[in-house]
């Protein structure tokens, strides 16, 4: 808290005639009616967890780009190989390894074809078994996209960090400008920063409550939609604030110190967190629904529509060319 929002604070109290803030602040300098606690209080930044994956992610997701990369050459190189050497291959060199469509029995073709056919269908069975295992596995376990939980991470989503304008934002800059992360103000209002598409800078206390609330639980997918990060900002004096400097500070200050011994503050902190009520799973949460099979149905949706087109493109062409013989010459 900042020096001229402490003075605020300070005459809200005594506009009360309240005698002491329950709630443990950081100042950024020391005052006589404060009350520090023995432990520290870290700085914690909130995070949207990883979105679901989309169905063009889903398909793409069990082969990484390098592997996309090669199976996109073969197949461009195949191609090539046959638009320029087609009287040397009697075969498709991308139907009859992919689709197993034999246009001229292999055993009756050359050395050649064979050689190079049989290394394609190695190569494509490898590929599809792999490829296949992982589709089905992302099936049965919904994908979604890593969850964020360190500074870099954060710095390659490029997600902004909202600061609430409660707390110093110059206290926090040099971590900011030291890991390139975008910053910007806030709302008082810790609720109202927690957004799907932004960061949020919370103490520790606030951001467990916060990630563990039920209004941010995701009851459809059955995980919290916040996580925090694994790596926390240098941790900072808390205080209890009196309205006034009075004998009630120091009995108060032993007691704080008697608790803090017994272990009983970092025991509360644990359990002072909400409890979200996750309903039981059901007995066929394990089981493959239809909606679990979307991707599958848009790839059958798409090849039935590329079909249908090349079909009425071919009867079209066909159509064409008959009326063109048919057409008296002159």
């Amino acid at each position: 808290m900042k020096l001229g929002q402490t003075e605020q604070f300070l005459k809200i109290c005594d506009k009360v005639s309240a005698l002491i803030w329950l709630n443990r602040m950081t100042l950024k300098g020391f005052i006589k009616q404060s009350v520090t606690t023995p432990d520290m209080g870290e700085y914690v930044i909130i995070v949207p967890r990883g979105q679901r994956l989309t169905i063009p992610e889903t398909f793409l997701r069990p082969l990484t780009t390098s592997a996309w990369i090669l199976v996109i050459a073969t197949v461009l190189v195949s191609f090539l190989v046959m638009w320029n050497f087609n009287r040397y291959f009697r075969n498709d060199l991308i139907l009859l390894p992919v689709c197993g469509i034999e246009r001229y029995n292999l055993n009756q073709t050359h050395f050649g074809e064979k050689f190079v056919v049989l290394g394609l269908m190695v190569f494509y069975f490898l590929l599809q078994s792999g490829y296949e295992s992982i589709i089905i596995s992302l099936i049965s376990d919904a994908p979604y996209h890593r969850d964020i939980l360190t500074f870099e991470q954060l710095r390659e989503s490029k997600l902004p960090v909202t600061v609430a304008d409660r707390h110093d934002l110059d206290f926090f800059l040099p971590l900011f400008q030291q890991y390139q992360l975008p910053f910007q103000n806030g709302t008082t209002l810790v609720t109202a920063n927690l957004q799907t598409n932004e960061a949020s800078l919370h103490d520790y206390r606030s951001g467990k409550m916060l990630s563990n609330n039920p209004d941010f639980y995701d009851h459809i997918n059955e995980r919290n939609r916040f996580n925090i990060l694994k790596d926390t900002i240098s941790a900072l004096p808390s205080s209890y604030i009196f309205s006034k400097r009075s004998r009630v500070q120091e009995t108060f200050e032993r007691h704080m110190h008697t608790i803090f011994e017994a272990g009983l503050i970092s025991r509360w902190a644990q359990t002072a967190g909400i409890k979200v009520r996750v309903p039981p799973p059901s007995e066929d949460s394990e089981l493959v629904k239809f909606g679990d099979l979307a991707p599958f149905w848009a790839v059958i949706g798409v090849g039935w529509c590329v079909s249908l087109f090349v079909f009425l493109l071919e009867r079209f062409t066909t159509l064409q060319l008959e009326v063109k013989h048919k057409a008296p010459r002159v």
